[in-house]
């Protein structure tokens, strides 16, 4: 029981980390495109970063259903596909993915506007997740 207490614990504040990650990163990917920069390396690390405490989140919540544990309500399951679609486009259009560089030499793509779209995605699907998690409405 102290362990699923400790996983359930884990589970809702790395969510919210993720969640606040993705803010943070969609923040900062406008402010550049309001520049007309480019992302810096250290950006994709951090959103290699916080997939990877999404991956956790699944990982952990995969863990509850094997246990048992349902969320309180079923769209839970539906904002944690978007994020993880969100998630996945993320990787797809870094500049070394090959989506990515295909869409970079064809000179039709908005780096920084792009990747503020897909952080301000997941950072709105990851607060419906923990709305729906939580019990809210």
């Amino acid at each position: 029981m102290a362990l699923l207490a400790v996983l359930l614990f884990l589970h809702l504040y790395v969510g919210l980390t993720f969640m606040f990650g993705m803010l943070g990163l969609s923040i900062w990917a406008y402010v550049l495109m309001r520049r007309r920069q480019s992302l810096p390396e250290r950006f994709f690390r951090a959103l290699r970063l916080l997939a990877g405490l999404f991956g956790f989140q699944l990982l952990s919540g995969l863990l509850f259903i094997a246990l048992g544990h349902l969320p309180k309500d079923l769209l839970h399951f539906l904002y944690a596909g978007l994020a993880l679609l969100a998630v996945g486009a993320s990787e797809m259009l870094r500049p070394t993915a090959s989506f990515g560089r295909i869409l970079r030499e064809e000179g039709h793509f908005k780096e920084a506007g792009v990747f503020a779209l897909v952080a301000v995605a997941a950072f709105l699907f990851a607060l419906r997740l923990w709305m729906t998690g939580v019990g809210l409405p």
